[in-house]
């Protein structure tokens, strides 16, 4: 994956933005499932997670083969024996097909009863995300180490901050304020805890693969962490804003309701960007080798 080219990269943001999108579509399904939402708005769950489990399934095939015909040195269109002697004689390949295996059963459970499948559907997730590090530095130091564990749970974490943001976006549209509230009160409160989780499992990621800063702040590596970092940290302010700010207004007889909600959703529009951007910088460290502490 060292230094892959632009639609490699391109393939992996894709990947990594369904992903959270699936993430959050399924996060949300189970707690408008258990709260009382007047009306019911319309999230077509099942269509939704079929929709977006297609474009992972394309973005993760295309990935591989285009990284098996770089590795090979081919043309794509003669890149089918390296992708089949990839994908059954080296670890990232097998770790690859766990990955589709597991995107394969997200896009089954748009089909099954909405419990079956929710539940299902979550498990596959946790299996792509464990697929996705095991392909990437985390597995340096072994399948069954910490930090694959830490690099999973990164990747989840900053997968569902963005999808229950994207999920907001289109649920904030109509509903009366009670229900508005209530669903705001869940994002607010699961973006707090989700964030603690990213910063506490980015602080160990880099300890772990970064050497001293002082050494390696013109690495490419770095440069693109900190990018990322700085990305994370306006997405945080930005939820900081809505969380003070706006919420306060939602609240205030004085402030029209679909005034302050415009609001909301303006800031949660803009923190949406800020953190798929952050997902491609995300897309860029997976290809870049860090320069390993000593």
């Amino acid at each position: 994956m060292e230094g892959a080219a632009f639609p490699q990269l391109a393939a992996t943001f894709v990947l990594n933005l369904a992903f959270a999108i699936l993430a959050g579509a399924s996060v949300v399904a189970w707690w408008l499932r258990s709260h009382d939402w007047a009306g019911r708005p319309a999230l077509p769950v099942p269509a939704l997670v079929a929709a977006v489990a297609a474009v992972a399934l394309t973005a993760d095939g295309a990935g591989f083969w285009l990284a098996a015909a770089r590795m090979a040195e081919v043309p794509l269109g003669e890149a089918w024996p390296a992708v089949r002697s990839m994908a059954a004689d080296t670890h990232f390949g097998r770790v690859w097909v766990l990955g589709m295996g597991a995107l394969a059963v997200v896009l089954a459970s748009a089909s099954l009863p909405v419990r079956a499948g929710g539940g299902l559907r979550l498990a596959a997730l946790l299996v792509f995300a464990v697929s996705r590090s095991l392909g990437g530095h985390a597995a340096a130091e072994g399948d069954l180490s910490l930090a694959l564990g830490v690099d999973v749970l990164h990747f989840i974490l900053i997968g569902l901050w963005l999808g229950e943001v994207a999920m907001a976006l289109l649920l904030l549209r109509g509903p009366a304020q009670r229900e508005a509230m209530a669903f705001v009160e869940h994002v607010s409160s699961t973006a707090t805890s989700v964030l603690v989780g990213i910063f506490a499992t980015g602080a160990l990621n880099t300890w772990r693969m970064v050497a001293p800063l002082a050494g390696t702040l013109g690495s490419p590596y770095v440069t693109v962490l900190l990018l990322k970092v700085g990305l994370v940290l306006l997405a945080a302010a930005l939820g900081g804003i809505n969380r003070f700010v706006v919420m306060p207004q939602m609240r205030t007889p004085a402030i029209a309701f679909g005034v302050s909600r415009g609001r909301f959703r303006t800031v949660l529009g803009i923190e949406s960007v800020v953190l798929a951007a952050a997902l491609a910088a995300a897309a860029v460290l997976s290809s870049t080798q860090p320069p390993h502490a000593g």
